[in-house]
């Protein structure tokens, strides 16, 4: 009958043929009904004329499990039927949740190995989702990844779902008020659908790939959550279908989303696992709904949606293990080039190295071979300039070699510092003595109101950088443009920050 809050009734007329047994027992579910009150006549063979001729046998899971008339997965009580007679039975049935009832007569012996079946099937369903739970929660943890620690949430959720919606969780909860049950199933399966919402904006890496769909997820997931007290209200019978549709909507739109990124890549083989899943689902959903609607017959042999659901989670746990050796294999193959990488930069450092050092020589020998000159044509200035050009050109090239081997250093951090303490005023002169090019005694202007203030900190390589920004506000600047170096005292007269400004 779908979810509804109407009461429904129903009559059977059981006859037992001559020559059959005596004993039957009646078994009906879906486990989470809420109420079925069995009428019975109180005198077998006869058909009471009011209400008072029947006793009440009170089923369903408002009926605490140690209350039953037998404690089963189902709701079962024991049936007495006279040879040759018709016995009249009437069931009123009312359920917040949905009202999918089956029926069955069955003989103590046929019941034992129905149950045993049952047992088997269940066991083996559980098991694979509590093995499933293990595994990839203990992957999730140790690779750290948010997708495999959603998927485990969704299947533990999932068992939770199907302990409490098949009645087997009645029996480690024997005196559960039946509110709790309602809870249980309704509540599990709202969260069950945003764990859902989740698990496919992660899959599909919506925030990448679709950034705008990634909230209609996220909006679904919240609501569905939010759903979550409805499971206690008669609201639920039009909450859950709206939700129900929601969910198997958006479905179907990761399905056409998978189509749609396994044509932008069609060499990652999960995308096809994550298609099967989906289709897995939606297939179980509808199969479900249409028994739900009565479309399909109640007492099918296998249940459409448990097994359609396992059947999913197995198809995406198996995609997600490709996906796992997929990002294992790219995690090498990266650690693979970061050490290529690094090995070829240490290469490159130590022959760049080698190289500046062996330029130190000649760089030397041609400051000495121009000052050697130097003292033999002091009577031709022009001679003499072309050689201070020369050497001036020389300690250019040798200050580049020290900046550079100076900041390989840093960079590998095998460089020492000599700290020492000295004044603002001799930190100028000394950077202002680097500076080389020709026109710097004409364009570059030092002021300074704090040349006794003290400062510590490495003499040469504070010259460098002072060096490098007077040469490049010269070599970068009109030619006719002023430098100027101004040094100012820090706020409070702090020694340890004085700052230096150079302005073109």
């Amino acid at each position: 009958m779908g979810q509804t809050r109407a009461i429904h009734w129903y009559r059977f007329d059981l006859s037992r043929e001559p020559g059959a047994n005596a004993e039957w027992l009646l078994e009906m579910g879906e486990p989470y009904i809420d109420h079925l009150d069995l009428h019975v006549p109180l005198t077998a063979g006869q058909t009471p004329t009011g209400p008072e001729g029947y006793r009440v046998i009170r089923m369903g899971d408002f009926v605490p499990y140690s209350q039953r008339p037998m404690q089963t997965r189902l709701h079962s009580t024991p049936l007495e039927l006279p040879e040759g007679q018709t016995v009249t039975v009437y069931l009123r049935i009312d359920s917040v949740s949905a009202i999918s009832l089956s029926a069955a007569l069955w003989t103590p012996k046929a019941f034992i190995a129905r149950q045993t079946t049952a047992l088997l099937f269940h066991g083996m369903f559980f098991g694979v989702l509590v093995v499933l739970v293990v595994v990839y929660l203990a992957l999730g943890a140790l690779l750290r990844d948010s997708v495999l620690l959603t998927y485990t949430a969704y299947v533990a959720l999932m068992l939770l779902y199907f302990l409490f919606a098949t009645g087997v969780a009645a029996t480690f909860l024997p005196d559960a008020p039946g509110w709790l049950l309602n809870l249980a199933v309704g509540g599990l399966g709202f969260l069950g659908t945003a764990i859902v919402m989740q698990l496919w904006r992660r899959l599909l890496n919506l925030r990448r790939n679709f950034p705008r769909l990634q909230h209609v997820y996220r909006g679904l997931g919240v609501l569905a959550v939010l759903a979550v007290p409805s499971s206690l209200t008669p609201w639920f019978s039009v909450v859950s279908p709206v939700i129900s549709t929601l969910g198997a909507s958006m479905s179907l739109v990761s399905l056409i989303l998978i189509v749609i990124l396994m044509r932008r890549d069609p060499r990652d083989s999960s995308l096809r696992f994550y298609l099967a899943c989906a289709l897995s689902s939606i297939i179980g959903m509808v199969l479900s709904q249409l028994k739900l609607r009565g479309v399909l017959p109640s007492d099918l042999s296998i249940e459409p949606y448990p097994v359609a659901a396992l059947l999913g989670v197995l198809i995406l746990g198996a995609g997600l293990a490709l996906r796992i050796r997929r990002l294992q294999t790219e995690r090498v193959r990266a650690e693979e080039g970061v050490a290529f990488a690094t090995k070829r930069a240490e290469e490159q450092r130590i022959f760049v190295a080698m190289l500046s050092h062996e330029f130190r020589t000649p760089l030397a020998s041609i400051d000495g071979a121009a000052q050697m000159i130097a003292l033999d044509v002091q009577d031709a200035p022009p001679l003499v300039k072309r050689l201070e050009r020369i050497r001036s050109t020389t300690r250019k090239l040798a200050d580049l070699v020290d900046v550079f081997l100076s900041t390989q250093a840093l960079d590998h951090g095998a460089l020492a510092l000599q700290l020492e303490w000295m004044t603002v005023g001799r930190l100028l002169d000394a950077a202002m003595d680097g500076v080389t090019a020709a026109d710097a005694e004409t364009r570059v202007v030092v002021t300074t109101r704090v040349a006794d203030r003290e400062l510590r900190g490495d003499l040469q390589f504070l010259c460098v950088a002072i060096t490098n920004v007077i040469q490049n506000a010269l070599r970068y600047s009109p030619p006719d443009a002023p430098v100027v170096v101004t040094a100012e005292g820090a706020p409070g007269g702090s020694s340890s920050a004085s700052p230096i400004k150079g302005a073109a």
